[in-house]
């Protein structure tokens, strides 16, 4: 067992503060800081983050390398405050304002043994304040993602529609191994880059390092900043709430529609990550609106695995409106050999076929209706970026809403008129939903 002495020399300082114990409305144990109980230090902050923290129990070794995981980001957290302050004094050298920045955490497992969360933050910034919320034992990111949800639906936070709330997590205190380091710190410098803080462009809704449409309408690694009038348009990310039950939904809605050959897959990806289920479902949840405006941090030239082996330069920090890439595990446009082969691959097919591909148009338009009852207008970028998006712009025209029951009552040969007509899957649909949701809920290191 590491003591809290040894933790808080490795840390900073020995310093400690106490909290208070109670238990929270679900019967989880849980530990909050009165005064953090109201969200007053967002109002006057310019950095306004989500933390969702993850300490191991009983485990000498993860309990340092999470130390260590939190003191490096909260590192890139004070300098994205320094930046802001420059680029202020940039803009006014003679302005008296001291910008401050606040860090809203829960954390989850062991809240013994660290306890020099703000006294860290504090000595990396002198107004940078980092306070709990809650301690789970036992608990998921939708923890914290209800925390950011619910700031947004606060007054403090529809006052001012033009500030941006960030999401972090500390991604390699759970799982330790080679690629967690490079991707989480470019995650996080992406999230609080000054492009991402304030876009060139303010119709971005949310932006991160790479925004990808294939195979899920996502941002891997699930780290962004975003509007708070955009998050006021998503389900609330509850564990086991209305989106979890929606989502689930739509993927049964797909399955019964495969079995049906109305909509289909012909690509030959079946990754249980890509239907956004079990441990994935809160990695697809800030990109699951319709009306999305994406933006990304890293330029085209970086791909996926560049990003996860840390191969991320500097000058490749490129803000852009999204989407700019074509799918994860893609090759950037640095390989064009490569990257030829995979458009050859995955869009050469005709229009008439990629019209009912899952991971095209017909998909998104499962879950986007399932969950919203919503579909994109017609300016949206997804016609001209998905294949067959003019004729799903055509047929959206025509049946808003309605239309993946229009694409059911025009197959002649299927059983049902509408998807409210799916109220029973077949034993074998069944089986293969059954064995997705259990694949998505298998951790892999």
């Amino acid at each position: 067992m590491v003591t809290i002495a040894f933790i808080a020399i490795f840390l900073i300082d020995n310093l400690l503060f106490n909290t208070i114990n109670y238990t929270n409305e679900s019967g989880i144990e849980a530990s909050l800081f009165p005064a953090n109980n109201e969200y007053t230090k967002a109002k006057q902050a310019s950095l306004i983050i989500f933390y969702n923290l993850f300490i191991p129990t009983n485990d000498t070794e993860g309990l340092l390398n999470a130390v260590n995981v939190i003191t490096d980001q909260m590192k890139q957290v004070s300098t994205a405050l320094y930046r802001l302050e420059e680029k202020q004094l940039n803009n006014d050298s003679n302005t008296q304002q001291k910008l401050s920045g606040v860090v809203y955490y829960n954390l989850i497992g062991n809240n013994e043994q660290f306890t020099e969360m703000n006294t860290l933050c504090h000595s990396l910034h002198p107004r940078l304040d980092c306070l709990q919320l809650q301690h789970y034992t036992n608990a998921t990111e939708s923890v914290t993602l209800s925390s950011l949800y619910d700031y947004c639906h606060t007054d403090i936070a529809k006052e001012n529609d033009m500030k941006r709330v960030v999401y972090l997590h500390s991604k390699g205190s759970f799982h330790d191994h080679g690629k967690q380091t490079p991707w989480r710190r470019a995650l996080t410098n992406s999230s609080l880059h000054l492009d991402c803080l304030s876009p060139p462009n303010s119709d971005c809704d949310v932006c991160g390092a790479q925004y990808y449409t294939m195979f899920g309408s996502m941002f891997p690694g699930n780290m962004w900043t975003a509007k708070c009038s955009y998050i006021r348009k998503l389900l609330p990310p509850t564990n086991n709430g209305e989106y979890v039950h929606r989502k689930n939904e739509a993927i049964k809605q797909y399955l019964i529609l495969k079995s049906e050959n109305i909509v289909y897959n012909t690509l030959g990806w079946h990754q249980d990550v890509f239907f956004g289920l079990g441990r994935y479902i809160n990695e697809h949840w800030v990109a699951s609106h319709p009306s999305i405006q994406p933006c990304d941090m890293h330029s085209p030239q970086v791909g996926f695995w560049n990003m996860v082996k840390g191969q991320v330069k500097d000058d490749q920090y490129e803000w852009g409106m999204a989407p700019r890439r074509l799918m994860i595990f893609d090759e950037p446009e640095s390989k064009p050999v490569m990257r030829r082969k995979n458009i050859d691959k995955w869009l050469s097919k005709n229009d008439t076929e990629n019209f009912r591909q899952y991971y095209y148009l017909a998909g998104n338009m499962i879950k986007w209706i399932t969950l919203y009852d919503s579909v994109p207008n017609q300016e949206s970028w997804v016609w001209n970026h998905y294949p067959a998006g003019e004729m799903w712009k055509v047929h959206v025209a025509k049946y808003g809403v309605k239309s993946i029951d229009a694409l059911i009552e025009q197959s002649t040969k299927s059983k049902y008129h509408s998807i409210g007509d799916m109220n029973h899957m077949s034993s074998s649909v069944e089986e293969e939903f059954d064995k997705i949701l259990a694949q998505s809920n298998t951790w892999k290191t």
